[in-house]
């Protein structure tokens, strides 16, 4: 498995919830390796130069599972270079809120409802996907296919829903199958992990209402849905 912070657990306590070492628990050792190779905040750039590396290395890829979180698309777009710069800008000078972690949280926590560059974030994300940012993002998947077929490996998407606005209104589900098209196209396996969580928003799936990365429950939905899917009455 290979992604970004929603593999990597990042809100997770013990790596053993995290959805790759569930599913590693739940099959057969003899026959099965599973390895996370997550990190925070990665892209699909990060993600082909560790493939380079690895198939250099001859390790030992049969099939590489990339988990798409959906804001990986930004940085196939120009806003990003400047992105994180510009929200710099936004950081406090008063001691008390810039170097004491409570008072930090609580400012940071309050400008996000406030600064549009990030209370508007998903509204940003949602529109990279009707333009040359998809393009991109889609060559970039192109290449990290050949690559692993030209090494005889598989590759696969996973693809991880966002999780706080998720529900009958849900604004990217058109972009879940975005991502299902191109990978009939490429003869790609795709599992959509949306159907598999949905049902249990109200559960509460997040890390918390400030954090929405997946929480342990999440996890382990997700976990089994892999599972189901792709490993149970011979898939």
């Amino acid at each position: 498995f290979v992604a970004d912070s929603f593999t990597y657990g990042h809100g997770v306590r013990q790596t053993e919830d995290r959805f790759s070492n569930r599913l590693a628990r739940s099959l057969d050792p003899e026959r099965y390796t599973v390895t996370n190779l997550s990190n925070l905040g990665i892209d699909l750039d990060w993600i082909q130069r560790l493939l380079v590396e690895l198939f250099h290395d001859d390790y030992p890829v049969d099939t590489l599972v990339y988990v798409v979180c959906l804001n990986d698309i930004e940085t196939c777009h120009p806003r990003f270079q400047t992105y994180y710069q510009d929200l710099g800008k936004h950081a406090p000078s008063f001691f008390l809120f810039r170097d004491t972690y409570f008072f930090n949280l609580v400012y940071f926590r309050t400008r996000q409802f406030t600064v549009p560059d990030i209370k508007d974030y998903y509204s940003f994300v949602r529109e990279y996907y009707d333009g040359r940012p998809w393009q991109l993002m889609q060559g970039r998947l192109d290449t990290l296919d050949e690559l692993c077929r030209a090494h005889g490996a598989e590759l696969q998407l996973v693809i991880f829903p966002f999780l706080h606005n998720l529900g009958p209104d849900y604004p990217f589900r058109h972009v879940h199958g975005q991502f299902a098209e191109y990978a009939e196209t490429r003869k790609i396996k795709v599992l959509d992990l949306a159907p598999a969580l949905e049902p249990h928003v109200a559960e509460g799936l997040t890390v918390n209402r400030f954090d929405a990365h997946p929480n342990e429950r999440a996890h382990r939905l997700a976990a089994e849905a892999i599972r189901a899917e792709w490993f149970e009455n011979g898939k």
